[in-house]
């Protein structure tokens, strides 16, 4: 019986990068609704910068395009978060943990039955 192998790359950016780059090239290529960029896209670089950095783009584009911006968007103010949502984030927050821990152990698996 010829070994059981893993579903894992290894964990390395490389790969990564490599799997990401042959999806996009799949999904742009494809004959049923290819992935292109609409005409009216705002195109955003997001790879340097911050959560912060990526609203206040986004808040650039509207203002240039004159679309109305909420006064609570442009001036970032500390809010009460609502109990419910609060407890949503905080339990998706420790099932995300719990989850990545045992997905780390599952890849540690692999590279050592690799080995």
């Amino acid at each position: 019986m010829p070994p059981r192998r893993c579903g894992c790359n290894g964990g390395s950016a490389e790969g990564q990068r490599d799997e990401i780059a042959a999806r996009d090239r799949a999904d742009s290529s494809r004959a049923a609704s290819p992935l292109v960029v609409a005409p009216d896209a705002a195109v955003i670089d997001t790879s340097s910068l911050t959560i912060d950095g990526v609203v206040d783009r986004i808040i650039q584009q509207l203002v240039r395009k004159g679309l109305p911006i909420h006064a609570q968007t442009a001036t970032a103010r500390p809010q009460r978060m609502n109990p419910y949502y609060w407890l949503g984030y905080t339990l998706s927050r420790l099932l995300a943990q719990v989850f990545f821990d045992f997905a780390s152990g599952i890849a540690n698996a692999c590279s050592k039955a690799d080995r």
